[in-house]
């Protein structure tokens, strides 16, 4: 389970996620309330496996192997997701970056059928955690 909300000292669209079994002080008041910002739309902050957070950082860009393909064709990953197919049969998806720590876990959880191509600091960042997962296996 995870609140959706704005710490006090941050602006009130500095939204963040946090999971209730995360949190230390909590305390249910009958008298004591809170009022969402004007225009505040939760959807707008969730966007599923890419992460919680607005949509302020840029996109990525994953290219699956052709033998998945179908299944990445069929998938409604976001709303905002863009899809072309090469000749060979593999296919690229542009996505919103919510989270880098979400875009990655997203594309290694297709394993090697994915690879980030697009931006350059998330393909350094992935091939160099890749590398000392690989190191993990002598």
């Amino acid at each position: 389970l995870l609140v959706l909300g704005a710490r006090a000292e941050r602006a009130p669209h500095d939204v963040e996620g946090i999971y209730v079994d995360m949190m230390t002080d909590i305390r249910t008041s009958e008298t004591e309330r809170f009022e969402l910002p004007e225009g505040f739309e939760a959807q707008a902050f969730l966007h599923g496996q890419l992460g919680i957070g607005p949509l302020v950082r840029g996109r990525f860009v994953v290219e699956f192997d052709a033998r998945i393909a179908d299944e990445i064709r069929a998938r409604k990953i976001h709303p905002q997701q863009k899809i072309a197919t090469s000749p060979d049969g593999r296919v690229r998806v542009s996505l919103p970056l919510v989270s880098t720590e979400a875009a990655i876990r997203f594309v290694l959880s297709f394993g090697d059928a994915a690879r980030i191509v697009d931006p350059p600091e998330l393909v350094t960042e992935i091939a160099e955690r890749l590398a000392r997962a690989a190191q993990r296996y002598p």
